[in-house]
């Protein structure tokens, strides 16, 4: 039978402070700390150093532990704390956030939010330098978010996805509320500045009068994001919104914003200022971007830039009150005629006051308007519309040959008649001559009772004058538009080519 037998190993135990020199392999615990020590043992017997060596246990892994390792990035930085290097890059999913599609996030997101950013201990507002070091970013993994009440935003919030279609925010509110309200919103009755908030997605199952993304701020950026609602019909009554942009809002840019499926992409039917839109598609909605209220204030200096529009009801630009707002290089595919292409019924941008500007718009509009129909211009109101250049051949050197139909100036739903003028400047080459010109002319569409339109042409020749005097152009009005006509009757002429553009005041 073997025999077994049982030691107690004696330790010597105390508080940290009474703990002594331990013997060589000695073991001593501190019992308020919950530490354990080893003696070192004599530097005669090879020791390094005389006293206690702490032996890491369970309690040691820890905040405080993490805290007292040091990293250096290379031999020449300075070291630093582990757990500082950690804080520098904040996940949502240290505040418990699944992104599993199914799990409600609202709660743990606000909590992220709230302690980063509008912490009473230690927060982002204010000048000291603790309150720029808490200014610091909330990286959120790919998945998908889903959430049920309003994500509140405030000053200085740094919001960082993975990128569209990775970082995707399903915005499902109670199916039974009649005012779903937002998925995503700055903080209340205060004007918020500073914000950061980029690639990722906010989708909603709602086909109310949701809003994704509703903004009260100053001095903030937007990029990289994809904001798509529930809009499954044609109907502008429902005014569900991409962005929405209250009043005194100013110095925002929104670089690469894609909105689908909304009634109103933008929103800013107040006295916004220095808005910047920059890159981006706005696809299947009623009104593309409303800036400005008759009531409420101007929409001034706004920026507006290489947008697609693409199956619009309504308006593309509608900017009912203000100045100094300017649209550039933006592309209509089947904007103003309620989505269909049978017929226009919209101007594809509207200024309802002078001092606006529209360059180099590219749309589908002329290709699809027959000459036995009205046109309804791209751009309208009261501002200045720059065309793109386009080319033509004058193929018959005795019949007048239609190169371009300039439409009469209409209000923003697409109707009434307004006074109009345009400078048309050419460049036509000819085996013989090279002309170019300016045509100018003006048409009050509220007056006209003639089919023809007088123009001037200021022009200069390089080559044969004679045959250059034989260009001639006229202007006549035809189904509620301006037909632009040019014949030459120099009968040498074999190469007949006409480039042209207009300048629209209205």
């Amino acid at each position: 039978m073997a025999v077994f037998q049982i030691s107690k190993i004696q330790v010597r135990r105390g508080s940290k402070d009474s703990l002594p020199q331990l013997s060589s392999g000695e073991l001593g615990w501190a019992i308020d700390e919950r530490q354990l020590f080893i003696g070192n043992g004599s530097v005669s017997d090879g020791a390094p150093a005389v006293g206690n060596t702490k032996v890491l246990t369970e309690h040691d892994l820890s905040t405080s532990l993490i805290q007292t390792l040091q990293y250096t990035y290379d031999p020449g930085a300075t070291d630093g704390s582990l757990q500082g290097k950690l804080a520098e890059n904040v996940s949502s999913k240290d505040f418990g956030t699944k992104g599993n599609g199914i799990t409600d996030d609202t709660t743990s997101f606000q909590t992220a939010i709230n302690t980063l950013f509008n912490n009473t201990t230690n927060p982002a507002t204010g000048s000291g330098g603790d309150n720029v070091k808490a200014r610091v970013t909330l990286s959120i993994p790919p998945g998908i978010y889903k959430i049920s009440g309003s994500i509140i935003v405030p000053s200085y919030a740094t919001i960082i996805g993975a990128g569209i279609d990775k970082t995707i925010f399903n915005y499902v509110p109670d199916p039974s509320s009649t005012n779903p309200g937002t998925a995503f919103i700055t903080t209340a009755d205060e004007v918020t500045h500073d914000i950061v908030i980029s690639d990722l997605t906010i989708t909603t199952t709602s086909n109310l009068a949701s809003t994704l993304l509703d903004l009260h701020s100053t001095n903030s950026k937007f990029t990289n994001l994809k904001l798509f609602g529930s809009r499954t019909s044609t109907n502008l009554s429902v005014e569900s919104k991409g962005i929405k942009i209250l009043e005194d809002s100013e110095n925002l840019i929104f670089e690469n914003i894609n909105i689908s499926n909304v009634c109103f992409a933008v929103d800013a039917r107040q006295r916004v200022t220095n808005l910047k839109f920059n890159n981006g598609y706005f696809d299947s909605i009623g009104y593309g971007l409303v800036l400005g209220n008759i009531t409420t204030g101007f929409a001034n200096e706004n920026q507006i830039t290489n947008i697609k529009f693409i199956n619009v009801t309504a308006n593309a630009i509608l900017i009912t009150k203000g100045t100094k707002n300017y649209v550039n290089n933006c592309i209509m595919t089947h904007v103003g005629n309620d989505q269909d292409d049978v017929q226009a019924r919209y101007p594809q941008v509207y200024f309802a006051n002078f001092g606006n500007v529209c360059t180099n718009l590219k749309s589908n509009r002329g290709s699809t308007t027959s000459n036995t129909t009205r046109y309804v211009p791209e751009v309208a109101g009261f501002g200045e519309y720059s065309s793109s250049m386009f080319t033509t051949e004058l193929v018959d050197n005795v019949a007048w040959h239609d190169i371009c139909r300039l439409p009469f100036n209409i209000s923003s739903l697409g109707t009434g008649t307004i006074p109009v003028s345009y400078k048309i400047t050419y460049f036509y080459k000819c085996n013989s001559y090279v002309r170019s010109g300016v045509i100018s002319f003006a048409a009050d569409t509220t007056h006209l009772v003639n089919s023809e339109i007088s123009i001037s042409d200021d022009f200069t020749v390089s080559g044969n004058d004679d045959n250059a005097l034989l260009l001639d152009f006229l202007a006549s009005i035809d189904y509620q538009s301006i037909t632009i006509s040019a014949r030459n009757m120099a009968a040498t002429s074999t190469l007949r080519q006409l480039t042209y553009s207009y300048v629209a005041s209205f």
